[in-house]
């Protein structure tokens, strides 16, 4: 049995344990299959960034301009949720 130190807290630990006793932390690694990333990220900041922009339009100078590039901004970013 060996001991190797744990990234999170620098406790040493045995090499057969999943997780360090002490703070819980994973001593192996997580396989790719494992991880979940989501892929519309991108649309999500150009929703979030229509929806911005819609809001000052709508403040600075056309109310009917700024709901509608808000409007279009909330879309884009709901697609991007689920794409």
């Amino acid at each position: 049995m060996a001991f190797i130190k744990c990234s999170a807290c620098s406790r040493e630990v045995s090499d057969k344990v999943a997780t360090c006793p002490g703070c819980g932390a994973p001593l192996t690694p997580i396989p790719d299959s494992v991880r979940f990333t989501r892929k519309g990220r991108k649309w999500d900041g150009i929703g979030f960034a229509l929806v911005l922009l819609g809001i000052v339009i709508g403040m600075v100078s056309n109310v009917a301009l700024g709901w509608a590039v808000a409007l279009a901004g909330l879309g884009v970013f709901i697609v991007g949720r689920f794409k």
